[in-house]
């Protein structure tokens, strides 16, 4: 039987050890994809399962709306310089301002969400979200 002192670690290949990428962007289409998936399996036969039905229709029309999505701005040179020098994410979470893009987007998503068979709750969200939004058309 081995013992725990046997174990001698290699300091020559320490350097030779390939290294992941930084970051691996997530495959949206496999995303809502397996999501959809997921939540109509676990619906069957679950007391909640119109809902899970409800939230499967969502996933799917999300991927729906994937493929019209436009390229988003990035953050300059200078953004990001900022960010890194004071240890900030280089988005502004409290600075989005709603675009013609992203408008067209979400009136696509929920005109889609609209057809959906939904629990009442959800549907009265929407109809709010909806009367809300066209009141103060900026979020």
């Amino acid at each position: 039987m081995s013992d725990v002192g046997d174990i001698h670690p290699d300091p020559n290949i320490i350097g030779t050890i390939a290294k992941p990428p930084f970051v691996q962007l997530p495959d949206p289409l496999r995303i809502f994809t397996k999501r959809a998936e997921r939540l109509r399996s676990l619906a069957a036969g679950h007391e909640l399962g119109a809902y899970l039905h409800f939230l499967a229709g969502l996933t799917d029309a999300q991927l729906r709306v994937l493929p019209q999505l436009p390229e988003p701005d990035m953050p300059t040179a200078e953004v990001l310089a900022r960010a890194k020098e004071h240890a900030m994410p280089p988005l502004d979470r409290g600075g989005f301002k709603a675009d013609a893009a992203f408008d067209a987007i979400l009136e696509r998503l929920l005109s889609i969400v609209a057809s959906l068979e939904m629990p009442a709750t959800a549907s009265e969200a929407l109809g709010q979200f909806r009367a809300r939004s066209l009141e103060d058309p900026t979020p």
